[in-house]
């Protein structure tokens, strides 16, 4: 997408953002994309009597600001609209409802350095002690992301605990939400979107970018376990991360 694409898309997704609407709020690689998941099965199950499931239709179904049509109609009547975005806090956002997902942003750097790294333009080159320093890309980028969401989401989920039980977790979401959904589906739906059957899919299917976005052998759907850190991060980097954590926590 080119500079005046990006800004028109920018502009006409703050304007066409409804109060109604709930924002999908996480910084890049944080989990969003399951949880964008288990809401398209969800929809899926209550009303579009199951479409194929795909990158492609997932983004088209479920917007993300700054890249997709806002003024387009939502023509769903089981839940609201739910809008991805990884732009820091805007006080524009403060109309609609939002969901914060947060990781440990240690694994966060690591699958952002992967994803960065695997493609062909546009991409990082550096190693990843000196992505993680990156203002763009690394710990700090993380930390403003963060504390400019703090004290403004509606609901905070952490990765981890989507780990741990995402069936509990996504029926907590659509309960405080006070969406109306069979408790059936919401276990159904989680099951559905779940790593092995997004990874499955984009063996399939591939994703929603061109090919020859990313190097043939990237998965976006890399590995998807806590702790993968510990692969990456050398003491200093430790130390590194710490200092920036302390500030915030």
């Amino acid at each position: 997408m080119n500079k005046l694409s990006q800004i028109y898309y920018n502009t006409q997704g703050l304007l066409g953002l409804k109060k109604d609407d709930i924002l999908l709020a996480s910084f890049p690689k944080s989990g969003i994309t399951w949880l964008r998941f288990f809401l398209f099965q969800l929809l899926n199950l209550a009303e579009t009597n199951g479409q194929p499931v795909s990158w492609e239709n997932l983004d088209e179904t479920l917007p993300e600001l700054g890249q997709n049509n806002l003024f387009k109609p939502w023509p769903y009547i089981s839940m609201p609209r739910f809008v991805k975005t990884h732009k820091n806090y805007l006080p524009f956002f403060r109309k609609c409802r939002s969901i914060l997902l947060v990781r440990d942003p240690r694994d966060v750097m690591v699958s952002f350095y992967c994803y960065q790294k695997a493609k062909i333009q546009g991409g990082f080159s550096g190693t990843f002690s000196q992505f993680i320093r990156h203002k763009k890309f690394g710990l700090l980028a993380w930390c403003k992301h963060f504390t400019s969401w703090r004290d403004h989401y509606t609901i905070l989920i952490k990765y981890e605990d989507l780990i741990e039980d995402d069936v509990r977790v996504f029926g907590s979401i659509i309960a405080q939400l006070n969406i109306c959904v069979d408790p059936k589906n919401i276990k159904t739906a989680a099951e559905n979107a779940r790593f092995s059957k997004m990874r499955e899919m984009e063996n399939k299917n591939g994703t929603s970018k061109p090919q020859g976005f990313f190097r043939p052998d990237f998965r976006f759907t890399r590995k998807g376990v806590p702790g993968d850190w510990q692969n990456y991060f050398t003491a200093n980097d430790l130390l590194f991360y710490e200092k920036y954590i302390k500030k915030i926590y």
